[in-house]
């Protein structure tokens, strides 16, 4: 009789966990750290925004930037900015604090407090204790069953599962051999 066995490998579960964790920790620092780089512009007119490079291409006569789009002249650099096409930087404060709390939230959900103990704090007790990779095959050669069903219901399920099953691969071989032999004649 064939059976199946399913396993977590503690030491690959425990590995995948980390990354994970570093790879959620690198994403939040990288868009902190975006948001802390990235300076827009804005014009107050038409709400188009600008990043920094593109302000710089746009200069006025007084060295303001201005909107292109806005400005009634082609020449840029000849005209004297007016308050309704020039550029004003656009607060990102927001977007920054919003991403450090994020940050912050995602510190505390994963640290132990009072309530529960945090992945954190259990992954730093697992850095140098060896971990068995706890594969079926080696809990047969010591003579340990994994897992064993008690419920009379789940077995009685399984078993009706696995008899169906058995049921079907003989029709189908049936039908196989009866195609077979068509071809054979």
């Amino acid at each position: 009789q064939i059976s199946k066995h399913y396993y977590i490998d503690y030491q690959s579960f425990i590995n995948i966990t980390r990354l994970r964790i570093y790879y959620i920790f690198k994403s939040l620092e990288n868009n902190e750290k975006s948001n802390i780089d990235d300076i827009y512009f804005e014009c107050p007119t038409c709400l188009i925004k600008y990043s920094s490079l593109d302000a710089m291409k746009a200069r006025s006569a007084d060295s303001k930037f201005i909107c292109p789009s806005c400005c009634p002249d082609f020449d840029l650099s000849n005209v004297i900015s007016q308050p309704y096409f020039r550029l004003r930087e656009v607060d990102n404060k927001v977007v920054i604090s919003s991403s450090q709390l994020l940050e912050k939230k995602v510190k505390e959900q994963l640290t132990g407090n009072e309530y529960h103990d945090g992945i954190l704090d259990m992954l730093s007790e697992l850095v140098d204790v060896p971990l068995s990779h706890n594969k079926p095959s080696d809990h047969m050669k010591r003579g340990v069953r994994t897992s064993q069903v008690n419920s009379y219901d789940i077995n009685s399920e399984i078993n009706q599962n696995v008899n169906s099953k058995k049921s079907n691969s003989k029709t189908t071989v049936n039908i196989q051999e009866k195609h077979f032999n068509l071809f054979r004649s």
